[in-house]
């Protein structure tokens, strides 16, 4: 049983080579890649910490600047 499951795993193996090769001769696009445990990949988010920070530094940085002598 075990050489008749591993001739069929290596018979298997080379099919799956072979229909691989057929596709991208064909020029086919592979199927798509699911990650390991099936989740989702998170998205990056947009916006950038630094900008960010900037933004809220900025309005702070306006205000300092006020002529000392002015009424």
């Amino acid at each position: 049983m075990q050489k008749e499951n591993q001739r069929l795993q290596r018979e298997l193996g080379r099919h799956q080579a072979l229909a691989r090769a057929s596709q991208r001769a064909v020029g086919l696009a592979p199927p798509p890649t699911r990650s390991a445990s099936g989740k989702k990949g998170r998205k990056r988010r947009t916006t950038v910490r630094a900008l960010s920070i900037v933004a809220r530094l900025n309005p702070v940085q306006q205000e300092a600047p006020k002529e000392a002598g002015v009424q």
